[in-house]
């Protein structure tokens, strides 16, 4: 396995080789560039905003790709080019989930299922390769038994200090996984995942 030090590296290999969505020359995700201009500043900003007005508020443990989706609507929103992203997180140099790209693999194929937690983790990417996640830190306070922190604070940018060493490695890109791993299986999640899947093909300016 490739270092989990070298996210550009990883993500820009898995975004060249990937496969467009089930199979289509849909793909909803771009190659990162750390040295296009991307205000962090801002995507920070309007993350959290998408969290306080989300429409309903659900616990951020295990709903990490329904936060992801609420920060994606957002950027888009506003024209920021990013990608979803799905994979594994290394804290201080542990992985925090069982995920591996075999494991992500046999949930494609296996579809979604019920009774099954998603193997998973996801996170928006950058279009420079900057990490934001509103998630993790949640699930990293929880492990540890501490405090819970307040959802609007707690969206994690890469290369922010912090009491522990976070690393990110990416396994999958697009809303693939979720449309048929985590969304329930009916018309009401095919065309709200639909409707975003196109927002982020047109703002990327991918093929649909």
């Amino acid at each position: 396995m490739n270092s989990v030090n070298n996210y550009v590296e990883n993500f820009n290999k898995l975004a060249a080789k990937q496969e467009g969505f089930k199979g289509s020359d849909i793909k909803p995700w771009i190659s990162v560039n750390p040295t296009v201009f991307c205000d962090v500043d801002r995507a920070m900003e309007i993350a959290r905003k998408s969290i306080k007005n989300a429409p309903f508020k659900i616990n951020p443990i295990g709903n990490c790709f329904l936060y992801t989706q609420f920060v994606s609507e957002g950027l888009l929103n506003h024209g920021i080019k990013h990608t979803v992203t799905v994979g594994n997180v290394f804290v201080n140099g542990k992985p925090h989930y069982p995920t591996t790209e075999e494991s992500i693999k046999e949930d494609l194929i296996e579809g979604y299922n019920p009774s099954k937690t998603a193997n998973a983790h996801t996170w928006i990417t950058l279009e420079n390769g900057v990490v934001l996640d509103s998630t993790i830190l949640h699930s990293i306070a929880k492990s540890e038994c501490r405090k819970p922190i307040k959802s609007i604070k707690s969206i994690y940018v890469s290369g922010a200090s912090g009491r522990d060493r976070i690393e990110y490695y990416p396994y999958h890109l697009g809303t693939e996984y979720m449309t048929i791993v985590v969304a329930g299986q009916n018309e009401i999640s095919f065309q709200i995942i639909g409707n975003w899947t196109e927002k982020i093909c047109s703002v990327l300016g991918s093929r649909i």
